[in-house]
């Protein structure tokens, strides 16, 4: 069972609330992030409020809070059936992202990203997670290759939010692969 709250360092992982509508609004209405991700920019508290009652509801959605500031940053999104990109097997899970353009550099997005993959392999069941992103999106790439993600595809994938298909950027993240990452990054 995913934990429901993950912390690190400088980070608190956690479900979102209904305040949290004006950070997703805030950070969400830039089209450099809302567009990579697969979703019109968010215009209004409404449609903040509408995505956090939906999309965002579900037990393996996170907003990222920075603990220093107490501002949701970003959102991890887990997915243990896939968007509809492709089929997903028991021990497989697709995950989804985005952060706040001044949070962009960081390291905030793989501080996050490290906490809940060291539970999802180790006591999850979980032995490979996908990754999906437009293939413009160079900074998402970069994340994913720091965390050993490799390169497993690229093709056109329908973006429900855009209600178009975009040239996407699929990868693969192997436990193997996690565990070796690990070691690197101990030493």
């Amino acid at each position: 069972m995913v934990k429901s709250i993950y912390e690190t360092k400088r980070l608190i992982i956690r479900p979102w609330r209904k305040r949290d509508a004006i950070w997703l609004k805030k950070w969400g209405q830039d089209p450099d992030v809302a567009l990579p991700t697969g979703w019109k920019p968010v215009v209004s508290l409404f449609l903040a409020l509408e995505m956090i009652a939906t999309g965002y509801r579900k037990p393996w959605a996170f907003a990222i809070e920075e603990k220093e500031s107490s501002k949701v940053i970003g959102s991890v999104s887990l997915m243990p059936e896939s968007m509809g990109h492709f089929k997903l097997k028991k021990d497989e899970m697709e995950i989804g992202y985005w952060i706040g353009k001044p949070f962009w550099g960081q390291g905030f997005m793989g501080e996050a990203l490290e906490s809940i993959f060291d539970d999802l392999f180790a006591n999850n069941g979980i032995h490979r997670i996908y990754c999906i992103c437009a293939a413009k999106n160079t900074q998402s790439i970069r994340v994913q290759e720091k965390l050993g993600f490799r390169y497993n595809k690229t093709e056109n994938i329908w973006q429900q939010g855009l209600n178009k298909s975009v040239l996407s950027h699929v990868s693969l993240l192997e436990k193997e692969d996690w565990r070796s990452y690990r070691e690197r990054s101990a030493r």
